[in-house]
């Protein structure tokens, strides 16, 4: 057995996380999503007899764990929906080494291919981790969010005070405009539905995010920096707008 996933994945996360090597087979978790391929990866470097192919998958575990940490520490589920689209994203990449390193459940079907090309097999591969996710996020809306869409004391209790709902709304907006071309369309339908209620119930209004936005100190540390070009009174007047966020990237 492989060491690898050891040192470079247990170190980030907690024992009980569904990334630790201590675990065996797929840990479900509330919000269900990627529950499969993490599971997948975290075997895939167990049972691995190369030192190299277990060095690759746990370097591809890490770098999924880290992008994220932030969301799987996150409880309030407004925010973790409001972060759905990076998620799916991150994924859906994740996916593609999945594919190479493992089958996603259907160990039939993979018995049927052996004799296939190989390039075919990885095609069939991605093709059931991309069905298999899509079943979890279906899932997710189903049991976690769309039931928030009728109870009206959780989502009062979800939406928290004004600098809490806020900081939703907001990231709920950038979430969709940065990553919507990835969002299902009931994924879609539920976060806009969300979103008026609580516009609705909060009168806050989200203006346009300026291109500097990031969500995360992670995701603000690896991001592009540019200048601000506006006149230093303009400037004043927009931290002073979002100060309130308390993000890494706003003073």
């Amino acid at each position: 057995m492989s060491s690898a996933w050891k040192i470079r994945v247990d170190p980030l996360v907690s024992e009980e996380s569904r990334w630790h090597s201590s675990d065996r087979g797929p840990i479900t978790t509330p919000d269900a999503i990627g529950d499969a391929l993490v599971a997948t990866l975290r075997e895939a470097d167990q049972e691995a007899d190369d030192e190299f192919i277990a060095s690759v998958v746990a370097f591809c575990g890490r770098q999924v764990a880290q992008q994220l940490v932030d969301y799987e520490r996150e409880s309030r589920l407004l925010a973790k929906l409001a972060d759905t689209g990076r998620v799916v994203t991150v994924l859906l990449q994740a996916a593609r080494t999945a594919a190479e390193v493992a089958p996603a459940g259907d160990e039939q079907q993979e018995k049927e291919e052996e004799d296939t090309e190989e390039e075919t097999q990885h095609v069939n591969r991605l093709t059931r981790w991309r069905r298999t996710l899509a079943e979890e996020r279906a899932r997710r809306m189903e049991q976690v969010y769309e039931p928030l869409l009728s109870d009206d004391a959780q989502l009062t209790q979800e939406m928290g005070d004004e600098t809490q709902q806020l900081e939703i709304l907001t990231l709920m907006r950038h979430d969709v405009e940065i990553y919507g071309a990835v969002l299902t369309e009931r994924e879609t339908d539920v976060i806009a539905e969300l979103y008026t209620q609580m516009v609705r119930r909060s009168g806050l209004v989200v203006g346009v995010i300026p291109r500097w936005f990031a969500t995360t100190t992670s995701l603000w540390t690896d991001s592009v920096k540019t200048e601000v070009e506006m006149g230093e009174g303009a400037f004043v007047r927009q931290v002073s707008i979002w100060k309130t966020l308390r993000h890494p990237n706003v003073l």
